[in-house]
């Protein structure tokens, strides 16, 4: 606090200021000083890293302890849940602890000693600086003044290594007299006395003076950003500033490397104890780090200022650290988050990123207001969207697959036995086709598992065949085209080509007028392709509505039922239906299903179905059973409902009533000479 009237000129400056430090200015004078004596201390590469190999075995202990406790039961479970989310949350609490406890022991100290915050008046003298107070007096000659550094807006004249006189900012009128009192007392410390000539400068951008020669204050250290970091991502005002001081290759690496380690970690506890390390999610990982450099260049460019790009990287990549974290619990919340993530989830934290870069850099850059729609604008574009939309694989960890699995199984069809065998298979599979019998009204079953990479469709494939086989009489006249490795030495591919094979065969041994084809087809899919076809290394032609319904019209089959269990099904409805089709889809055609998990046995459609089927013969009434079972499961899964659909031909609606009573007739025959 300044008691004199300002009288500061660009060549006499003022020599005597009167003084007195806030709770807060003495406070940051002290943590400042802690932190010199911390930079002071001898440190080495070795000792950095033998400090993060610590952390780092810290957390990997607690991993360890937390994935067997929640893994040795049911891992859905809330105790187990709990035991995870507490896992990942410790490390965060313990350094929050430890904060708020150093900011209490500064609290303490300065509001213990009064003397800190006692009006002291500074004089300027010919051979030295004079401080004195109610306390006494103190006389710093200028040739045995150590350093000059800045603390924020104060001046700190240290006497030796750690006794420093601060000189608060409330004791300038304004910048300029600021800088004209730090250019005075740096002038007369360099010439070891009084200045012959008084020449104004502005604030050097270098922080701290020694006797010898400037010397660059020290960048902010790690914990410091991180702290930051987490105020950040609540929209808090930054506490540090964009100056050369605060930008450090070291932190920025670190920074990278810490939101690395959390996906790593994360994605651990998420696959589960059978994890096995994947090269193939490295760029996912890194994903961020090229979007956030182009993101900061460009806030950093629209203000003229491009060369603080680093401390703005440095910026965002600490907000990136507790993004990062929620992504981890999100994914831990529920064993089904996936399908949640990759829908909204994504979008959700990639706004939340972007939008919280955004603010810092506005405050941090002093965006004026007319410019705030421009950087939203830009970093919406470059940041928030690229995260959003384009999702790579970002984890390094798959699960392992069991004892008797490789892990590039999916190369299983390139190996030469299963390539020249496959022809022999599919001729065999068609040679033992029943022809149809006279005067009984047969149905044919084909099921195709046309996606390679989950098991979940061979899965429910054959579980369709041996219902099918035992319930509406289709043995020997069903037929299964899978795409797995784990089948192709005994069921042949799934193909467009291959079902048009096999449609021609059944066109031969089927009467097309009077028996019924059943088309049963899952798989994933896609608006732009329908139902996807997939077995890696070959490359299908993909099976859309119309090409299906050109190979169904070419052979003929006057009465047939198609049913598509895929992502966006609902166009086949559309594409198929005609008065002698029954069309039925697991989804719209605008809407994704659910249940492509590689450890089920049944999609969400293909189980309500299966268990609707064997409740009744009707195709029909099957499919009202199954659409509340299935909305049931999406709403506990906490899914958009993917509205299953159903196309019923005039023509073919009374064909298929007689075949369900038939068949019941013929059940019910069965079950009375099994009572007798």
């Amino acid at each position: 606090m300044n008691s004199e009237p300002s009288g500061e000129s660009a060549s006499h400056p003022r020599a005597v200021y009167e003084v007195q430090l806030t709770d807060a200015e003495c406070i940051a004078a002290l943590r400042f000083n802690q932190a010199r004596l911390l930079r002071r201390l001898p440190r080495s590469w070795l000792g950095t890293v033998l400090k993060i190999f610590s952390v780092t075995a810290w957390a990997g202990l607690g991993i360890f302890a937390g994935s067997v406790l929640s893994f040795a039961g049911d891992e859905r479970t809330p105790i187990a849940m709990l035991w995870r989310l507490s896992v990942v949350a410790a490390p965060l609490a313990l350094f929050l602890a430890q904060h708020e406890l150093r900011g209490r022991w500064f609290r303490s100290l300065a509001a213990g000693d009064i003397r800190w915050r006692r009006r002291r008046t500074i004089s300027l003298e010919e051979r030295g600086l004079r401080a004195a107070s109610v306390d006494g007096e103190t006389w710093l000659p200028w040739s045995s003044v150590k350093s000059i550094e800045e603390c924020g807006e104060q001046i700190l004249v240290y006497l030796d290594g750690v006794s420093f006189i601060p000189i608060p900012g409330s004791a300038f009128t304004n910048p300029s007299a600021r800088a004209e009192f730090l250019a005075d007392i740096r002038c007369r410390v360099s010439a070891g006395g009084p200045p012959t000539a008084m020449i104004p400068t502005e604030p050097s951008s270098q922080s701290v003076i020694e006797t010898s020669r400037p010397r660059p204050r020290s960048v902010r250290r790690l914990e410091a950003h991180l702290i930051d970091g987490f105020g950040l991502a609540l929209f808090r005002r930054p506490t540090l500033e964009l100056d050369a001081s605060e930008q450090a290759w070291a932190t920025l690496i670190a920074l990278v490397f810490l939101t690395i380690a959390v996906s790593i970690i994360g994605n651990r506890l998420v696959v589960g104890p059978r994890a096995i390390f994947s090269s193939f999610g490295i760029p996912g990982v890194l994903f961020t780090v090229p979007i956030t450099l182009i993101t900061a260049w460009t806030l950093g460019r629209l203000e003229g200022r491009a060369h603080q790009t680093l401390g703005l990287m440095t910026v965002m990549m600490s907000v990136a650290v507790p993004v990062g974290i929620v992504e981890v619990l999100f994914r831990l919340w529920d064993s089904k988050a996936d399908h949640v993530f990759f829908r909204w989830g994504a979008i959700i934290l990639a706004s939340w990123f972007s939008l919280a870069s955004v603010v810092a850099a506005i405050r941090l850059l002093g965006t004026a207001r007319r410019r705030w729609g421009t950087s939203l604008a830009l970093t919406g574009l470059l940041m928030g969207f690229p995260l959003a939309i384009f999702y790579p694989e970002r984890t390094l960890w798959w699960k392992a697959p069991g004892k008797e699995e490789e892990l590039f199984s999916r190369y299983a069809l390139a190996k030469e036995d299963a390539f020249y065998h496959q022809p022999k298979i599919f001729d065999e599979q068609l040679a033992r086709l029943k022809p149809s019998r006279a005067g009984v009204v047969d149905l044919y079953f084909v099921g195709l598992a046309a996606y390679a990479m989950q098991d979940v469709f061979m899965k429910e494939v054959q579980s369709m065949t041996k219902l099918f086989d035992e319930r509406f009489d289709t043995a020997e006249r069903s037929l299964m085209l899978i795409n797995n490795d784990k089948t192709v030495h005994q069921s042949p591919i799934a193909s467009a080509t291959g079902l048009s094979i096999a449609l021609k065969r059944l066109s031969e041994i089927m009467d097309r007028n009077e028996d019924i084809l059943f088309l049963f087809m899952t798989s994933h899919g896609s608006k732009e392709k329908g139902v996807a076809f997939e077995f890696f290394p070959l490359e299908f032609e993909q099976l859309g509505p119309q090409r299906l319904k050109a190979l169904l019209d070419e052979y003929g089959f006057k009465r047939r039922v198609v049913v598509v269990s895929a992502c966006y099904s609902g166009q086949y409805v559309e594409g198929l239906k005609d008065e002698n089709t029954v069309v039925i889809s697991a989804s719209a055609a605008d809407k994704n299903s659910f249940g492509c998990s590689n450890d089920a046995d049944f999609t969400y459609f293909g189980k309500a179905y299966f268990e609707a089927l064997q409740q009744t013969y009707s195709f029909i009434d099957a499919f009202e059973l199954a659409k509340p079972m299935i909305a049931r499961r999406e709403d506990e899964g906490h899914f958009r409902h993917s509205e299953p659909a159903i196309f019923v031909g005039e023509s073919i609606k009374g064909v298929l009533e007689d075949f369900a009573h038939a068949r019941e007739s013929s059940a019910k025959a069965k079950s009375a000479q099994l009572t007798e």
